[in-house]
């Protein structure tokens, strides 16, 4: 339709239609992204009521790492909020994966060995890792 066309009521009704399922499309489209989980953020004392390990472990996670599957240093990804660190849930539980990966090379290895006295088999478990 031109600017000099006159509007007549098909066209205008028409025109409606399209607008009201492009909103309800929008619509829609809102409701899902809101209704979808925040990222949690947790501050370092909640991380460590969390993972169960002290406040130096975690700040060693954040500084330093941890061994990942290839060897490499993986560290704890952090926000800084002001002054504050935050740590995002999904961060921390990816993090605990790296360390079952890691973790769990070594007690199948020990598994598949022979029998040893408990002490003796801890002391070649730490000394493997």
């Amino acid at each position: 339709m031109s600017p000099n066309d006159i509007a007549t009521v098909g066209y205008i009704d028409g025109s409606q239609r399209l607008l009201l399922a492009e909103l309800a499309a929008l619509r829609a489209e809102l409701l899902a992204v809101a209704s979808r989980p925040a990222d949690e953020y947790l501050s370092i004392p909640e991380v460590c009521a969390a993972t169960s390990t002290s406040r130096k472990t975690v700040e060693r996670w954040i500084e330093v790492g941890k061994p990942g599957p290839n060897g490499q240093l993986v560290k704890l990804p952090t926000f800084k909020f002001g002054e504050h660190v935050r740590i995002k849930r999904a961060d921390l539980e990816a993090f605990g994966k790296v360390h079952e990966q890691v973790g769990a090379a070594p007690a199948r290895a020990f598994q598949k060995s022979q029998p040893q006295a408990p002490a003796a088999a801890a002391g070649q478990l730490w000394r493997a890792a």
